[in-house]
């Protein structure tokens, strides 16, 4: 990645957190989901940013009426769905005449969830090879996948 280039993504990630003002991506995005979503630089690489998303429910809606009040809340906080999944945006030296990669940073231990998201990355990072301009962000890059990432029915896996 040209020096150029380099300068582009730490000033838009900066451009972005500014955007953000001390909201979290939900409250920017007005997106109101069980699912927290991250983003920030990647200390190890110089030309990729991490984005991690979080999906935590509890499979119980309502109390179990034969059990005590403080023995369903103990259930509740042990029995939870929960997945954490990381990603890595990689910029190609060329960028922003070349689109960002996402590449998915952690296995993921459940299958139908692995093959969504698999097929999400796949899906986005084909259509930027064909639809891809210099003047989509990261932040518009961000939203897209996060849009895809909301689709995920994710109390049905």
């Amino acid at each position: 990645m040209s020096h150029n280039s380099e300068r582009r993504v730490v000033r838009m990630l900066e451009l972005f957190n500014t955007n953000l003002q001390g909201r979290t991506i939900e409250e920017y995005f007005n997106i109101n989901t069980n699912i927290k979503f991250k983003l920030k630089k990647n200390q190890h690489k110089e030309r990729s940013c991490l984005f991690s998303f979080k999906y935590e429910e509890s499979p119980f809606m309502y109390s179990i009426f034969e059990l005590p009040q403080d023995i369903n809340r103990y259930i509740k906080t042990y029995i939870k769905r929960k997945y954490t999944v990381n990603f890595e945006l990689a910029f190609p030296t060329d960028y922003p005449f070349k689109p960002p990669q996402w590449v998915l940073q952690t296995p993921i231990n459940h299958k139908q969830l692995s093959e969504q998201i698999t097929i999400i990355i796949k899906k986005h990072n084909h259509k930027y090879i064909h639809d891809w301009s210099p003047w989509i962000i990261i932040e518009k890059d961000v939203l897209f996948m996060i849009e895809s990432l909301i689709e995920i029915n994710y109390s049905k896996i």
